[in-house]
């Protein structure tokens, strides 16, 4: 802006060198016209210095050569010996003459005048653009140093986390072994107890050593389950097609022992391959089909019922929505939905949320054994396929999980 101000400033002080050029030019362009007489036309001639003074001064200069050049247009011609029959034919001539002139001049000078504007548009946006550039250099250098915080941020992060799985790996080293030989003791000299010394001892005694044996067992289910909890975040998932209602069969043969003296219906519908880990698909299935099996117990018959849904919008919209487990259960509605249903004793859907944390139990321990871990260790596996998990029931009607992978 500074530039072009000067460049109009250098204009304007020279106007008087064009005027004077101009005049200068429409002399000699009379004087040739004079000269080459009225046979040869020079009128063409007459615009050149016509358009120099307007497109290097100013309109106003423009219209004092087109005046001039009319003038001296008529009197070369007057004095070249051009005869009219009328002196108005003349002055019309040069009226006319004029007229062209002046209107090449305002046909010029509003070129010009557009052309000043274009250039002063040209010159705003060129600085806009500029401040623009600036201020996106602005903005990606803070991105660059955010980045460079919030990548320093994280390693510090990722440090502070792997020293911290550092110290659960060392804990669960403890349990498993400084924890187990107590265990171990306390069981087995309770058994020698019991085994040798059993007359000896009042049956309060006895019944107390049964407690004593039968919480370390259960202590050592415990930490067994909180190994198995804490590997999982540390096992690799090696994905691959994987047949679930192989892994069913299999598990019900595992789980053949829970089975036996009760009359147990077990209807496997048709399950769809999926991309899973065998070995933690598999563990979901038995800690669910554990459950079940275990949560049947006081029925007379028993009916557990495995089966995937592929098109549940409307079945499964009310059950997964009283939590945030629904986000898993409709995000992909093509995708296999696999469920294990029950007969059993069910539970209070208020209490749900409670279903997958560490310890949590919705029924009396003495009535159902377990841990309250294996639908905790369910969930993480599912969580590591991307998956979901959860459930719907009715106390004293059953209840279904159902997941995702």
């Amino acid at each position: 802006m500074k530039l072009r101000a000067h460049h109009v400033s250098l204009g304007r002080h020279s106007d008087s060198f064009w005027i004077v050029f101009g005049f200068v030019l429409v002399l000699l362009v009379g004087g040739i016209d004079y000269l080459t007489g009225p046979e040869v036309s020079f009128s063409i001639f007459y615009l050149f210095p016509v358009s120099l003074a307007v497109w290097l001064s100013a309109r106003w200069a423009g219209i004092l050569i087109s005046l001039a050049s009319a003038t001296t247009w008529l009197v070369a011609d007057l004095v070249a010996g051009a005869t009219y029959s009328s002196p108005v034919i003349a002055l019309w001539n040069a009226a006319v003459r004029l007229g062209f002139f002046l209107i090449v001049t305002y046909i010029l000078s509003a070129l010009k005048e557009l052309k000043e504007h274009l250039e002063e548009r040209v010159e705003e946006r060129t600085a806009a653009l500029g401040a623009e550039i600036a201020e996106r250099k602005r903005v990606e250098e803070e991105i660059r140093r955010l980045n460079e915080e919030l990548e320093q941020r994280v390693g510090e992060r990722t440090a502070e986390l792997e020293a911290i799985n550092k110290e659960l790996e060392a804990f669960s080293y403890s349990i498993s072994h400084d924890l187990r030989a107590p265990l171990r003791a306390i069981g087995g000299f309770s058994r020698i107890v019991l085994e040798e010394f059993a007359p000896h001892l009042p049956e309060q005694a006895q019944r107390y050593l049964d407690m004593v044996r039968g919480n370390a067992q259960q202590m050592g289910h415990l930490i067994d389950d909180l190994l198995s909890f804490s590997r999982l975040s540390r096992q690799p998932v090696h994905r691959q097609p994987v047949a679930p209602g192989d892994l069913v069969k299999r598990a019900l043969e595992d789980l053949r022992a829970e089975q036996e003296g009760r009359h147990v219906d077990i209807i496997i519908g048709d399950l769809p391959v999926c991309l899973a880990d065998p070995s933690l698909l598999k563990q979901v299935w038995m800690n669910l089909l554990s459950n079940a099996l275990k949560f049947t117990r006081r029925r007379e018959v028993a009916v557990i019922e495995i089966g995937c849904l592929t098109d549940s919008h409307s079945s499964l919209q009310i059950a997964t929505s009283q939590s945030d487990r629904s986000r898993s259960a409709i995000s992909h509605p093509k995708s296999p939905i696999y469920f294990v249903r029950d007969n059993g004793v069910g539970f209070e859907m208020q209490y749900a949320n409670k279903l997958f944390e560490v310890f949590q139990r919705l029924h009396n321990a003495e009535e159902y054994e377990g841990t309250g871990v294996g639908l905790a260790i369910a969930q993480r596996i599912l969580h590591r396929h991307g998956g979901r998990i959860w459930a719907e029931a009715e106390v004293d009607r059953g209840a279904t999980f159902y997941f995702t992978l």
